[in-house]
């Protein structure tokens, strides 16, 4: 007897965690020599100079002609490059500790991300054509303007509503928790990651990224929209597909007829091939789950454990005490068979970290698992996948705050009140928008005059932050679609047997 699809993407995220995390203990690099501070002043971007050369040198670890020296933080870290070997040198007090080694469990992952890179390129490939069929197939089975006026009017407060609840649980944990206090800055600080140049130059205020984000609501070219190679435009494509589906209702008679049918075909033909990809669900969790836990070693989780913990509790409280409160009284939905039934999209967003990539199994599970009808799901969806992150808001309060706490600065009331407004606007910012999550936090940072180069204390974790804040976010997405699916008059119906959703 063949397993169920979530079977095989559980069994498959244990199996790349299993052979990652052991390679994390070799994969930290060994220390391998100490130079005087005094010589960290030849450690400038570019080639090594002969001083530091000649400190290599005299440990036995010779440096190769185009050794190059790049900078992490200037004064405090520097990477050396010789051949295919990198040092790691930070600064300790009044030495400089040289680390080498521990390269190869990084091939691994870089492998596994490989594998998972070519799945999710597969669902990113029906993305668009999906969305768009399904909206306008969902537009003209509404009926009239007057219900997709009200079917986007509550959409649109249940996502704003539950965003706004998840933030609240970010400050209070923050608060409570308090992980700033209880790090220590020197151990974070060595395993913090630069952050790009063009990030911490961005001038753009909140006003200006929400507009940018109204302004491309509207697509110069829909065509190009559609074809947008990382799935950016999706808001464009779902403003046309939206108006498209509107004016095919307005025309009617044989003409609409006829392109209703056209677009429901085309739906049909999108989820079937959607079902097929699914079948490569456990290869390509596989994959990511080796890279997110190979990735990296060890250290960095120990510097920012209480971080990692504050983070994490926040979403669960959200996922699993907060969205389930809302399935029970509003959707009138068990909210752990609801969970069963999603679990594929659920494992799969958390594996690849991607909203938008995760949108084909997300509608395939919440229409062919929970018997929620296309005209909900092919408009709440495809809109809560670009503008619903839950997730992303908590994350967003919690990292503020973790890094004003960790840098000393204590903020009152009305500044926290403000961190909070400002990650929940961001949360709805950040789709589309190059380096989102980096540039949504320099935004929220920039709010309260916080040192915009605290981002770079938490990139190390951000990978696995990121997975789970994914699968919140699509979660949400779900909890949205039993929650307007009740407002809207469906009946409420039990998950099918999961033989009948499953790829054939």
């Amino acid at each position: 007897m063949r397993l169920a699809l979530h079977y095989q993407i559980l069994i498959a995220m244990v199996i790349g965690a299993g052979v990652g995390l052991p390679l994390n203990i070799y994969a930290g690099p060994r220390e391998r020599l100490r130079i005087g501070e005094g010589q960290a002043a030849a450690l400038d971007a570019g080639q090594v100079t002969a001083e530091a050369r000649a400190a290599f040198d005299a440990n036995d670890v010779p440096l190769a002609s185009d050794a190059a020296v790049a900078v992490e933080r200037a004064g405090a870290a520097w990477h050396v490059t010789s051949g295919d070997e990198t040092h790691v040198l930070q600064k300790h007090g009044a030495e400089i500790v040289v680390f080498s080694g521990g390269d190869w469990p990084r091939t691994v992952a870089k492998y596994g991300k490989r594998l998972g890179d070519l799945f999710l390129r597969l669902l990113s490939m029906i993305v668009a054509p999906l969305i768009f069929t399904s909206l306008v197939t969902g537009v003209t089975s509404t009926g009239n303007l007057q219900g997709l006026g009200r079917l986007g009017g509550r959409t649109l407060v249940f996502y704003f509503a539950t965003s706004a609840a998840a933030v609240c649980v970010g400050v209070l944990l923050s608060n409570m928790i308090q992980p700033g206090k209880h790090a220590n800055l020197d151990l974070i600080q060595r395993s913090a990651e630069a952050v790009t140049g063009g990030v911490m130059s961005s001038e753009s205020t909140l006003g200006e990224i929400i507009w940018d984000q109204v302004f491309t609501l509207v697509p110069s070219n829909p065509f190009a929209a559609i074809s947008d190679p990382g799935n950016t435009s999706m808001l464009g494509v779902i403003f046309f597909a939206l108006l498209f589906g509107v004016f095919i209702t307005v025309v009617g008679g044989e003409q609409g007829r006829t392109l209703t049918r056209f677009f429901s075909a085309g739906f049909d033909v999108m989820m079937r091939m959607t079902m097929f990809i699914i079948c490569f669900a456990p290869l390509g969790v596989l994959g990511y789950m080796l890279y997110a836990s190979a990735g990296k070693g060890l250290e960095v989780f120990a510097a920012l454990g209480w971080y990692i913990v504050t983070v994490a509790t926040g979403l669960t409280i959200h996922s699993c005490v907060t969205v389930p409160l809302i399935l029970l009284l509003l959707a009138r939905r068990s909210p752990w068979a609801y969970f069963k039934a999603m679990s594929p999209a659920l494992l799969t967003a958390f594996s690849t970290a991607s909203s938008n990539g995760t949108l084909p199994l997300t509608i395939s599970c919440v229409e062919k698992r929970a018997g929620i009808s296309n005209r909900i799901c092919s408009f709440v969806l495809p809109l809560g996948a670009t503008i619903n992150m839950d997730g992303t808001a908590l994350y967003e309060v919690a990292a503020v705050l973790f890094i004003a706490q960790v840098t000393g600065h204590d903020l009152s009331v009305s500044q926290q009140l403000i961190v909070a407004l400002t990650a929940l606007l961001a949360s709805v910012g950040a789709a589309g928008i190059p380096h989102a999550g980096t540039v949504m936090m320099v935004v929220v940072l920039g709010a309260v005059n916080l040192p915009l180069e605290g981002v770079g204390l938490i990139l190390a974790v951000d990978r696995i932050l990121d997975m789970y804040r994914t699968s919140v976010n699509v979660w949400g997405d779900m909890t949205a679609c039993a929650v307007v699916a009740r407002l809207e008059g469906e009946p409420v119906r039990e998950p099918v047997g999961e033989s009948a959703a499953e790829p054939a």
